[in-house]
């Protein structure tokens, strides 16, 4: 080595401690931009992992919102059908004694019975824990005018290939029948209140096509009543008497109630409490005496449709008409169902069906072709969004172009208006126009409006 270092001389000496420097420089700049570099991407993924978890806590915000606005949905999705027209009160009065059945005790209605009962008294301790009141049910939907056919289910059986009309079922369901494919909590509603009636000594129990009534030798007590997927009493009380109470009762507008027109709805536990306080008022307006509460259990297991034909406790009536017409009044059926005063765009969608609201929409007459070739050349659209119409018109009026033109919302010389779902819409209007997203349809259906399309 030492003669190696000789052999270089002085000259080579310095050669190579320069390039020795030199090597320790490069490598010291290149541990510098690897750590500079390092650095960087540190920053950088910190960044990324911020940002994502920003998106992620964004994400479940809005799968939150999503959840709650679809709670809300289902809620008023709860709205059902009312009870159908009612048969004389000759006709009940023979078919009385056919339809009262007597329901046997089964291990397995027991076991539903005693879960109802377990789940209703942790509500009813929530109720209490929570502060939760009766006003609380004005939020729920209603279920529908008194009059209207909504338990009359219509099914479509098929199309004849000949004369293209639709062969369609209609369903009529009895009192009973609405009972037996009502949900356990409703059954229990039923049995308790059944018994807590006819615990008063000489009242008497009477199961028609329509409702149960009870009576008290000429006196007309209450009646039970499955409207929809509510249990409802009507009493022979004056509604205006509890109009300031913690009872929240109706009256009914119905003939067939005016004997019995305070209507109560049955809705949770809760009411189901005050019912029976309403069924004890109406004992003592009647001077009524109690007797022992009995104890029947009025149960009665669900049956399929097809079952409840045979016993005849559901008319099967079949029926040949143009299939237009018929979905037509199915739309009309389903739209009134969910009828309210407030919709926003969001949420149509999962309200009503595209078919529902395409079906609703009112057309003119079609145009020559010549008249829509010369429309098509000079036409200027415009877009006009319900959020707008719903600023700029009152309840009830019609929205024509003419008037979207006096109004500036479109310019003068538009002749083609296109309305899109945006924002929500809170009363009721009368639209004409040439084009509609489906969307703005059903927002305008929904609060009560019409839709119209024009040339």
């Amino acid at each position: 080595m030492r003669e190696f270092f000789e052999s270089l001389g002085t000259t080579g000496l310095i050669i190579l401690g320069a390039s020795a420097a030199a090597a320790v420089a490069l490598i010291v700049v290149i541990a510098v931009v690897i750590a500079v570099i390092s650095k960087r991407k540190k920053a950088r993924s910190a960044k990324n992992d911020s940002g994502a978890q920003a998106e992620e806590m964004k994400t479940y915000s809005e799968q939150q919102n999503e959840t709650a606005e679809n709670t809300a949905e289902e809620q008023n999705a709860e709205c059902a059908e009312t009870e159908a027209e009612a048969e004389t009160e000759a006709e009940e009065e023979a078919e009385a004694e056919a339809v009262n059945p007597d329901v046997s005790e089964t291990e397995a209605a027991e076991q539903d019975i005693a879960e109802v009962i377990k789940a209703e008294e942790k509500i009813d301790k929530a109720v209490d824990e929570f502060g939760i009141t009766d006003e609380d049910d004005e939020n729920e939907f209603d279920d529908g005018d008194e009059n209207d056919d909504y338990d009359d289910v219509e099914v479509l059986r098929g199309i004849e290939e000949d004369t293209g009309l639709a062969i369609v079922v209609r369903y009529k369901k009895s009192f009973l029948a609405k009972v037996i494919q009502s949900s356990d909590t409703n059954k229990k509603y039923y049995s308790d209140i059944k018994n807590h009636i006819l615990s008063y000594i000489k009242t008497k129990s009477r199961v028609s096509w329509n409702y149960d009534s009870y009576n008290s030798g000429r006196n007309k007590l209450c009646k039970l009543v499955m409207r929809g997927k509510t249990l409802c009493l009507y009493l022979a009380l004056d509604p205006d008497a509890y109009a300031e109470s913690k009872y929240k009762v109706e009256r009914s507008k119905s003939k067939k109630y005016e004997e019995t027109p305070c209507l109560y709805r049955i809705k949770n536990p809760r009411r189901a409490k005050f019912a029976e306080e309403l069924i004890s008022e109406l004992a003592a307006k009647f001077g009524l005496e109690a007797g022992e509460r009995q104890n029947v259990d009025y149960y009665m297991p669900y049956e399929t449709t097809e079952a409840l034909v045979e016993k005849e406790l559901i008319k099967e009536l079949v029926s040949k008409e143009k299939y237009e017409e018929f979905m037509r009044r199915r739309s009309l059926k389903e739209v009134d169902k969910n009828r309210r005063k407030f919709v926003s765009a969001a949420e149509v969608n999962a309200i009503l069906e595209d078919e529902v609201a395409i079906t609703l929409i009112e057309t003119e007459p079609e145009l020559k072709e010549s008249e829509v070739a010369v429309k098509k050349r000079y036409r200027k659209k415009s877009i006009v969004n319900i959020d707008k119409l719903s600023a700029e018109f009152q309840a009830g009026q019609t929205v024509t172009l003419k008037i979207l033109k006096e109004k500036e919302i479109v310019s003068k010389d538009t002749d083609f208006v296109k309305v899109l779902a945006r924002g929500t819409l809170d009363k009721p209007l009368k639209v004409e126009a040439q084009d509609y997203s489906v969307e703005a349809v059903k927002m305008i259906l929904l609060t009560g409006g019409k839709v119209k399309k024009v040339r």
